[in-house]
């Protein structure tokens, strides 16, 4: 007997499965890129819209992004001629690196002004995507068109820690405060100055416009004018930190509507309507009401000052003061002066 003789299966290639795993991998990666970059550049924007720029940036020129860039050549890569790669999307596959490489990075990016570029970007399983590249080769931001790449508001250059524009006014608050105390100190001291004058007349009625307890008198109406105006000057600040708040509020709104839909342009939009209903805001300004007690002891001193016969002897007058003794006659005594 022969011996049985058979033939060797095929081992099957998982050539093209390992490329299409590390195409996805690949994909997953630019996918995740293209993400950060548009938060990130929301976020800026936000960022903008509510606390500005410096004064002596520039809003980088972006009209020139109304044509495609131009097509990559891949006979440019090195060793293309002996290891051709495989286009997919905006990638294509250089078999000396053994990795997916952005088709952009053949031509290089289309230059911008002040070191930024734009080109098309590595496949990343949806649309081809176009992006705007900051002057050391990260993405600012992605736009399925070049055109609406041209709509992006990217500020560059300035002094961080310099003057700013844009934005919230560095005088938006203050000015929101000085509008309230504006409104309601004349009326206090017009209150505070009809009350002086009410006092003086009744120490005048009692007698002791020029005593002791006058002046103790003066001095509480003068502490309740102290009082009224740091109560002024508080509500104004307590009404400036509700405006503060609103304004936070609605620029976290902002931020959070931008990482749920991760459009940039929507967020943008939410923070530009909110700023603009803030800067209408307008604090609530009533008619003051009565802000100044009645000085009680001035009040008192008048009465007493009725019922006693010596608040009445006048102190310029010559002469001296006599008191007649009781009278059983009459019940009374009276006084003269000589």
């Amino acid at each position: 007997m022969g011996g049985k003789g058979g033939k060797t299966m095929p081992i099957p290639e998982n050539q093209d499965i390992v490329l299409m795993q590390q195409q996805a991998a690949a994909q997953a990666k630019e996918a995740n890129i293209e993400r950060d970059a548009r938060l990130q550049y929301g976020m800026s924007q936000i960022n903008d819209i509510f606390g500005g720029h410096p004064v002596d940036a520039q809003m980088l020129d972006l009209s020139s992004l109304n044509a495609p860039p131009p097509t990559p050549d891949l006979s440019q890569v090195p060793g293309y001629s002996t290891n051709p790669g495989v286009v997919a999307g905006n990638s294509y596959w250089d078999q000396n690196t053994n990795s997916w490489q952005p088709l952009s990075s053949v031509t290089g990016h289309t230059p911008l002004a002040g070191g930024y570029s734009w080109g098309s970007l590595p496949d990343s399983g949806g649309n081809p995507q176009w992006g705007i590249f900051d002057p050391g080769g990260s993405i600012v931001t992605t736009a399925d068109q070049p055109s609406q790449l041209a709509n992006a508001q990217i500020w560059y250059g300035g002094d961080p820690n310099g003057p700013m524009t844009g934005g919230v006014p560095d005088n938006f608050y203050s000015d929101y405060t000085k509008s309230i105390t504006d409104y309601y100190m004349p009326q206090e001291q017009q209150q505070y100055a009809d009350a002086k004058s009410s006092l003086a007349y009744n120490l005048a009625r009692a007698g002791t416009l020029n005593s002791s307890i006058a002046a103790t008198d003066v001095g509480k109406l003068a502490n309740q004018d102290m009082m009224n105006q740091a109560q002024i000057a508080s509500q104004a600040d307590i009404q400036t930190g509700s405006l503060r708040d609103q304004v936070s509020a609605a620029q976290q709104a902002a931020i959070n509507q931008l990482y749920s839909t991760e459009d940039p342009t929507v967020a943008a939009n939410t923070a530009l309507n909110s700023i603009q209903n803030a800067q209408l805001q307008v604090p609530a300004l009533n008619p003051a009401g009565a802000m100044f007690a009645p000085i009680t002891a001035g009040v008192g001193n008048a009465i007493s000052g009725f019922m006693n016969p010596y608040a009445y002897v006048n102190p310029t007058a010559s002469g001296t003061s006599q008191v007649a003794t009781a009278n059983p006659n009459y019940g009374t005594g009276n006084t003269t002066a000589v």
